[in-house]
């Protein structure tokens, strides 16, 4: 059996060495397996670095996902039926506190998008991914360059999974032609 949740970590991992400098500009990828090699690997989509600058990133991205699951999105040329998408992710820079849990400081400062002010903060590079089987980041620290791996959930995630999780899933979604996504259970029957 596959481990395409393995894989994907392998290919965000790729992405996230692939990165030389700081302050970047975020990217949205398709992760695309082929099955004839048993590979997965990112693939970049090219949007002019003006795009990001429209509105804060991951809102953009969050409005992305929403056009996404009600109109669909075109899909890039893939080869043949060797070729599937298995995911779509977004790299990103972020702010973060590490605290487990946040005090009641840190989780107002989070909710409302204020963690660069935190004295405690963070600064890290990290590319969230939305698969099938779930979902997977991952993290690298500026400071120390040490990298985390977190793998989350077991399905789409839908809703309530944070703003990108949620946009990624949906353009997953329109991707893998699951239109028929049901918002009111977070269903995705045939799936």
């Amino acid at each position: 059996m596959t481990d395409i949740r393995g894989m994907v970590e392998t290919a965000l991992r790729e992405v996230l060495a692939s990165r030389t400098e700081w302050d970047e500009p975020p990217e949205l990828y398709y992760i695309v397996r082929d099955r004839r090699a048993d590979h997965v690997h990112a693939r970049g989509l090219p949007f002019p670095d003006v795009v990001w600058g429209i509105m804060e990133p991951t809102e953009l991205l969050h409005r992305m996902g929403a056009v996404a699951l009600e109109h669909g999105v075109p899909a890039l040329a893939i080869d043949g039926a060797e070729f599937e998408y298995v995911g779509a992710a977004f790299r990103y820079e972020a702010w973060g506190v590490h605290q487990d849990p946040y005090d009641l400081i840190t989780e107002l400062a989070a909710e409302e998008r204020q963690l660069h002010l935190h004295p405690d903060r963070r600064e890290g590079r990290v590319i969230n991914a939305a698969i099938p089987e779930g979902t997977v980041s991952v993290i690298e620290d500026r400071v120390t360059g040490n990298v985390e791996v977190v793998h989350v959930g077991d399905g789409y995630e839908t809703e309530g999974g944070g703003r990108v999780t949620t946009a990624l899933t949906r353009i997953l979604f329109a991707l893998r032609g699951g239109l028929h996504f049901d918002p009111a259970t977070g269903g995705v029957p045939g799936a």
